[in-house]
């Protein structure tokens, strides 16, 4: 995050010239993991933040010198209007530690003259390394060839023309270098073909970028550029008749796991350049507009490598009347995943970092079960669901339901631990509750309550043939987690039996400030014919009493007709604001967690990631059920109940390197400036 520093003048020996009046300070806070040389930092120059009467109208008297006041640094004027009060500054920081940085703006001169440098003297065009799989400039200017930098995938163009300038305006001011050229496509019959490539090979992780710019709105879904290795796997970026663009992977064959969307908050204005990006590897399908995360989707496969079609600038060659009308220009093709910083930093045509940005909004999935049932004898239907996991007594513990084999539903809670998240062991004498003789257990979730500095399980409780629709919700206390204590009173939460409240399924409690919040998982009915919706109610006390939501249940947390609903289960608290990790499957099932936040428990919004499709793919299963969070020191760990075609569950996970607040609040912030308070010689 950027900071305004207020200061007092250094003496006359730090001071650049005297012929300078005034000067200011810029703090710069560096959200990436090392030091950046030679970084480029941007400062949009308001009233706010800037006095316009004191320097020449023209801002010739400008100028940007280091931490010390005294060595000149070079900067670039992108725009300066001293009546409108604005203005766009561009200043080459030399290095920039970890812990941020400042530099000066000196100013108040009346008889000094410009020596602000040229875009093409502060900006570079793309260069090849050892990451560059292709790279075409399009500066050729002329012919039907548009040469690869690499030497090998050269684009043969048809109907394709030049453009007598350069394209791909960097950033908002538009701005080109002052040579170079780009390609136009006609929108009817222009496209560029690049042989051979992703015939053999397509790397498990890459980056496709480059600029480009409508002519007009196209008037079928448009094709930016695409491959097609066979006949049923292929990638997509689009623009629809409306501007918005559209991202599709086709992984695998007839399309059994296919992913797509399609962003619906930033058209493109025809006549208008902007930079694209699309990046695929661990972080999942990623499509982002300058700069800007439009789109994440999770990976569900991997490209099978053919030639069924040639790498396509400008139209899909099987698709209907799909064809690109508009330009493109510095068209790249990288086999690394780049980081939201990277995109950012070739957006604004800048050297990319010297130290990665880290990107702390994605879980890794662990293929392999953590949990498996059928090995203890307990656990004889070999079922394995509605896991929940908590850091405890400096481990991670996670709690999980299974039955006898022939009982129609959960017999009782089970136990295994971690010391990482990522080995685990049973506990030897599990069951560990099985509902304190009053009833089966379901829908249990097991969290820390620092109140009462101890485990707090809150379940529905289950009698056979009454398909747990219960009188509310149950619970028990614990301090070691084996050991557990039924709550005084039970029901502990009651529910209506009536509407939306006739039967019970998940829940969570959160404590925001000193009032408690429990937010619950009901259905009118017991069949999957009705779904599953939630509400919450608010207390200041464990015992209550409990006052529900006016407006139960929550519209903003209803699911799509027929979307099973893995319950609200998980989730953190960062600031005020509520992060509710759960399971859910969209219409094509495909399953896995979804993110959604909220300052008041009644307007959620739903994250990047869409309003069903997941924060990462949970499973190779079938089905994903019930999702639990953890945070362990410098570890986070998400559990999730999978299941087959067979109805045979287990419990896997995911884990992200970092803290809560990493992962909810998203990647960590760019490298940015604040113009601080000027001061006189």
């Amino acid at each position: 995050m950027a900071r305004i520093l207020f200061f007092q003048p250094l003496g006359p020996g730090n001071w650049y010239d005297s012929a300078w009046s005034h000067r200011a300070l810029v703090a710069v806070d560096n959200g990436s993991s090392g030091t950046l040389s030679n970084y480029n930092v941007k400062l949009t120059l308001t009233s706010s933040n800037w006095d316009f009467s004191t320097p020449l109208t023209t801002a010739a008297d400008l100028r940007a010198t280091d931490s010390t006041g005294l060595v000149l640094i070079s900067h670039y004027l992108a725009s300066y209007d001293h009546t409108a009060q604005t203005g766009v500054l561009w200043v080459k920081v030399p290095s920039l530690s970890a812990g941020g940085g400042t530099f000066y703006l000196y100013y108040g001169n009346a008889s000094a003259t410009s020596t602000a440098v040229t875009y093409d003297t502060m900006f570079a065009k793309f260069a090849t390394d050892a990451n560059t799989l292709a790279l075409w400039h399009c500066d050729d200017g002329t012919g039907t060839t548009a040469a690869d930098a690499t030497g090998i995938y050269n684009l043969a163009l048809t109907n394709v023309t030049w453009g007598g300038s350069d394209g791909g305006g960097q950033d908002t001011t538009q701005t080109t270098f002052s040579s170079g050229s780009y390609l136009h496509f006609n929108g009817t019959s222009a496209h560029a073909n690049a042989t051979g490539l992703f015939d053999t090979l397509v790397p498990p992780a890459m980056t496709i970028e480059g600029w480009i710019r409508l002519t007009t709105l196209p008037s079928a879904t448009a094709t930016i550029w695409c491959k097609r290795t066979t006949t049923s796997e292929y990638l997509f970026t689009y623009v629809r008749t409306t501007g918005f663009l559209q991202l599709s992977w086709y992984p695998e064959i007839a399309h059994l796991h296919h992913t797509q969307a399609i962003d619906t908050t930033t058209p493109l204005t025809p006549g208008v350049w902007y930079h694209i990006a699309m990046t695929s590897g661990g972080g999942g399908v990623r499509l982002y507009l300058n700069g800007v995360l439009l789109i994440a989707l999770p990976t569900t496969g991997a490209l099978t490598a053919g030639s069924s079609q040639p790498f396509i600038l400008g139209v899909d060659p099987l698709g209907p009347a799909n064809w690109f009308k508009g330009d493109m220009d510095e068209i790249r093709i990288l086999t690394i995943e780049s980081t939201s910083g990277e995109i950012v930093s070739d957006m604004q045509r800048s050297p990319r970092f010297t130290a990665p940005i880290v990107l702390p909004d994605r879980l890794t999935r662990h293929a392999t079960a953590i949990i498996t049932g059928g090995s203890q004898a307990w656990e004889t239907s070999g079922f394995v669901e509605e896991t929940s996991v908590v850091w405890y007594n400096n481990q991670f513990m996670a709690f999980y339901g299974t039955r006898r084999t022939g009982f129609g539903n959960l017999n009782g809670i089970g136990l295994s631990t971690s010391p990482d998240g990522l080995t685990w062991t049973k506990y030897a004498s599990n069951p560990v509750f099985i509902g304190g003789g009053l009833s089966d257990v379901v829908h249990a979730v097991v969290q820390y309550v620092p109140a009462l500095n101890a485990l707090m399980m809150i379940y529905s409780p289950y009698a056979e043939g009454t398909a747990d629709v219960g009188d509310g919700f149950y619970a028990a206390t614990s301090t070691d987690g084996i050991t557990w204590t039924l709550w005084p009173s039970h029901p502990w939460f009651a529910i209506t039996g009536t509407g939306w409240e006739t039967q019970v399924g998940n829940s969570s409690l959160w404590l925001v400030g000193s009032t408690y919040y429990f937010l619950y998982e009901c259905r009118n009915g017991t069949t999957g014919a009705s779904l599953w919706q939630m509400g919450f109610a608010t207390a200041t006390s464990l015992n209550g009493p409990w006052t529900k939501y006016a407006s139960n249940p929550l519209t903003a947390l209803a699911m799509v007709s027929g979307a099973p609903f893995g319950g609200p289960r998980a989730g953190a608290v960062i600031d005020g604001t509520m992060h509710l990790l759960y399971t859910a499957r969209d219409l094509t099932s495909t399953d896995g967690v979804v993110h959604v936040s909220s300052t008041d428990f009644i307007t959620w919004t739903k994250d990047i990631y869409g309003a069903v499709a997941p924060m990462f793919i949970a499973s190779e299963h079938d089905g994903t059920l019930d999702s639990g969070f953890a945070e362990g020191p410098n570890r986070c760990v998400v559990v999730f109940s999978a299941e087959n075609g067979s109805a045979v569950s287990v419990t896997e996970s995911a884990t992200f390197e970092g803290t809560a607040r990493q992962l909810f609040a998203g990647p960590l912030a760019l490298p940015t400036g604040t113009i601080g308070a000027g001061t006189t010689r």
